[in-house]
């Protein structure tokens, strides 16, 4: 009897290590290089408006991406020579992505006009994004907005 139960507990061990590696793993994102077609459809800021001096938190990002499949990139926002985003690490999908993109520690807008332009780092070649339109806050005193 004891031998039956050894000989079940081991065949139940077989099939269950048999059915995991069936298991296909998780696809990993495809190293697209410029097989989408990419365009910033709109770039907010958190907050805004933002007062003059404030720190910005983050950006919002929204990017169209018209490909098939997924796409591994890193996404970063630039006011001119200046880096406002840090590089987020993001899996492009097909269609509209909404990507939160921490601001640079301590960046705040100070000058007298800020435009901005989304990069894409897709297999280590950096990139900037057409706009659906050109993304520059303005002054509304006593605070800045891209709205």
């Amino acid at each position: 009897m004891r031998r039956v139960a050894f000989l079940s507990m081991v065949a139940i061990v077989v099939a269950a290590g048999l059915a995991l590696m069936a298991v296909p793993a998780p696809a990993q994102p495809v190293q697209c290089g410029g097989l989408h077609a990419l365009l910033v459809q709109d770039l907010d800021m958190a907050p805004d408006p933002a007062l003059s001096g404030q720190p910005i938190q983050r950006w919002i990002v929204k990017l169209r991406a018209d490909g098939n499949g997924e796409c591994a990139t890193r996404v970063t926002v630039k006011d001119r020579d200046q880096f406002a985003g840090n590089a987020v690490a993001w899996t492009l999908r097909p269609g509209l992505n909404t990507i939160n993109v921490p601001a640079t520690p301590g960046y705040r807008m100070q000058a007298a006009d800020h435009c901005f332009v989304v990069f894409v780092d897709i297999q280590n070649s950096p990139r900037p994004i057409d706009g659906a339109r050109q993304f520059c806050a303005r002054m509304r005193p006593p605070s800045w907005s891209l709205r």
